[in-house]
């Protein structure tokens, strides 16, 4: 098993955070390609790392073409499958973990290339009048993938998931779910099957970020209650946005 040192950890997440905010965002990032390049990743001889694997979905998401066809979005989920299929083999199967890091990185890898993807597919979705049943389908798929990752990230660490990126990434799934439901009728005049699923998985995040917000309570120099930002307002976002 590889390590990586924690000043290095900390590069890499201020790249990922920069990439993650400008494809979420839709402004330039600060960071190139090229000196994303430049950082060294460790290696594993069974595939690529999670480091690389993060740096692979930094580069699709930056590279993304405007995409104007189902036939471009499905090139460009084909792309970030590939990163899947290259990774090492603890990355994509709960069975192939030997330790407790790996399996951190399994799910983190999960909720980043499954934000990606739904992502993706929004852009795309959200500028047709007209949308693509497969598409919309797959896109609920990845959704309920992220948010039942999350949900499996936290019960092994709450700490983990206090990152803004986890705690965003879930809840943009969850209200990703309830605009394909809303938008359903407009998928070629066919209906996309919403199982109870995505209901349940919703529900069991509302609950975890609940708690989360009670249990970060803390009152300031003048006896004010705060909370801690990310579940707070994850928590708002999703109440207004499945009470509309």
């Amino acid at each position: 098993m590889f390590s990586i040192s924690s000043s290095l950890l900390y590069r890499w997440t201020l790249v990922w955070q920069d990439c993650f905010l400008s494809f979420t965002y839709d402004r330039p990032p600060s960071h190139s390609l090229g000196r994303i390049s430049d950082l060294p990743s460790p290696k594993d001889s069974n595939g690529l790392s999670f480091e690389d694997c993060v740096f692979r979905i930094c580069q699709l998401t930056l590279d993304q073409p405007s995409l104007t066809t189902s036939e471009q979005a499905f090139r460009v989920q084909h792309q970030f499958d590939n990163i899947s299929e290259s990774a090492a083999p603890f990355l994509t199967s709960a069975t192939r973990c030997t330790s407790f890091q790996q399996q951190l990185e399994r799910l983190a890898f999960q909720i980043h290339l499954g934000y990606a993807i739904c992502r993706m597919y929004r852009i795309y979705l959200d500028q047709c009048s007209i949308q693509n049943t497969a598409i919309a389908e797959d896109c609920q798929k990845r959704a309920k993938s992220v948010i039942a990752a999350f949900l499996d990230l936290h019960r092994l660490s709450r700490a983990v998931c206090r990152s803004w990126a986890f705690v965003h990434n879930a809840v943009s799934a969850a209200i990703t779910l309830h605009y394909l439901r809303s938008d359903a009728n407009k998928i070629n005049g066919e209906d996309v099957s919403f199982s109870d699923t995505s209901h349940a998985l919703v529900r069991k995040l509302v609950s975890v970020l609940q708690r989360e917000s009670e249990q970060s309570q803390w009152r300031d120099a003048d006896d004010n209650v705060r909370y801690f930002g990310p579940f707070s307002r994850a928590l708002n976002a999703l109440e207004e946005t499945y009470t509309k």
